[in-house]
């Protein structure tokens, strides 16, 4: 296998990019076994649909014009960033057996998401993610990793029982200022970051700039998204708590 260039191939133009669909064999042979070895050890039917849903999102993901969209833009990118955080992550949870999730302090996994998302917005690593496909696989696998582990703590689907909800909200808290900042900071730039899209945003009838405002706000309004639904969840379990109920009783 050739490890060096894109793994989505190369920049699409808007014309021809619904034809940028990509089947790789090894990418849905590893996800199909990951997803029967999970459900397997899953034994709620409802949690295991949640899995398998997961794991072929996660896959539609790459195989989708998305992937060869977020060659050519910014933006594209963002989406598809945000597919894997907001959208499978939560849902990977969700399908986990009870005996992998863990407590976990709050504070800690919003910083290591931060962590992560600031990394791979350094225009040097974002730029060499394009150029090899083990750097792409490591910025996607990492950010799966760290927003798989964010909604386990944050949102209490998993072992987020553990966490007071106080630190919770302040973990929630913690997540969105970076995030908001960075976003802003692309929105609000008066030249490219990225070189890798200097050329190739104009097959889509942008400017590199204006496709990276562009994926600024994108950030910005969709990936407060999971912010704000993890705080619902918060909010929602704090006012079952203040009811009484034990948590098996409560809808």
């Amino acid at each position: 296998m050739d490890w060096s260039g894109s793994y989505c191939g190369d920049a699409p133009l808007l014309q021809t990019l619904w034809s940028h669909w990509m089947f790789d064999p090894v990418l849905w042979t590893v996800v199909a076994g990951c997803v029967a070895w999970v459900a397997s050890r899953q034994a709620v039917p409802a949690r295991k649909v949640a899995g398998v849903l997961a794991g072929v999102l996660f896959a539609i993901a790459f195989a989708s014009p998305l992937c060869a969209a977020g060659v050519a833009l910014f933006s594209a990118r963002t989406l598809h960033h945000w597919w894997i955080v907001a959208v499978c992550a939560p849902l990977f949870v969700l399908g986990m057996p009870q005996a992998w999730r863990r407590a976990a302090d709050p504070l800690v996994a919003a910083a290591l998401f931060i962590i992560v998302l600031l990394a791979w917005h350094v225009p040097a690593l974002y730029d060499a993610s394009l150029r090899h496909v083990g750097l792409y696989w490591l910025m996607q696998l990492a950010l799966l990793g760290v927003s798989v582990h964010w909604w386990n703590v944050m949102s209490g689907i998993g072992a987020g029982e553990g966490a007071a909800i106080g630190r919770r909200l302040l973990g929630l808290g913690a997540t969105a200022l970076p995030m908001g900042l960075l976003a802003a900071l692309l929105t609000f730039s008066t030249r490219p970051w990225f070189d890798s899209h200097l050329l190739t945003s104009a097959g889509f009838g942008l400017s590199a700039l204006d496709d990276q405002r562009l994926g600024g706000m994108l950030m910005w309004l969709l990936g407060m998204l999971p912010v704000f639904v993890a705080m619902a969840i918060v909010s929602r379990r704090q006012w079952l708590q203040l009811s009484g109920l034990p948590l098996r009783e409560r809808p």
